[in-house]
């Protein structure tokens, strides 16, 4: 039996899914943040 090593495209994907998440995230909390000050 054969054993892969993890896949390159993991090494793409994982960043750029965070990084949506987390824009996702800090459009949201910024604005309600700065509306209460």
């Amino acid at each position: 039996m054969q054993q892969y090593g993890p896949s390159r495209r993991v090494f793409l994907i994982v960043p750029l899914v965070s990084a949506f998440f987390l824009d996702l995230v800090n459009a949201l909390l910024i604005p309600a943040f700065v509306g209460r000050l």
